[in-house]
């Protein structure tokens, strides 16, 4: 999976807003920070398996909906990246 972040990107979150498959996900649980994954499948029940792009496994440990804080609505290249995205337009 290609990664839709790159160090130094900003990401636009819309805060209470549900993630589905294939979004990027603000997830915020007890016990770690908040960090951004991909949904890659929404299990019976509503669970969620998340997935680092740069990680060759999805995460072992389904995300609750609940722990789920919004979802990714624009990307901004930042500094050099700026130039990765001009490329890409």
């Amino acid at each position: 999976m290609q990664p839709a972040l790159h160090p130094g990107d900003l990401a636009i979150v819309r805060r209470g807003v549900d993630a589905g498959r294939d979004d990027i996900a603000l997830v915020k649980q007890d016990g770690s920070g908040p960090f951004l994954h991909r949904v890659v499948a929404v299990e019976p029940g509503g669970a969620l398996r998340t997935q680092g792009d740069a990680n060759p496994i999805a995460d072992f440990e389904p995300v609750s909906p609940d722990a789920v804080a919004g979802r990714v609505v624009a990307v901004i290249p930042v500094g050099a990246s700026i130039a990765r995205w001009r490329a890409g337009r």
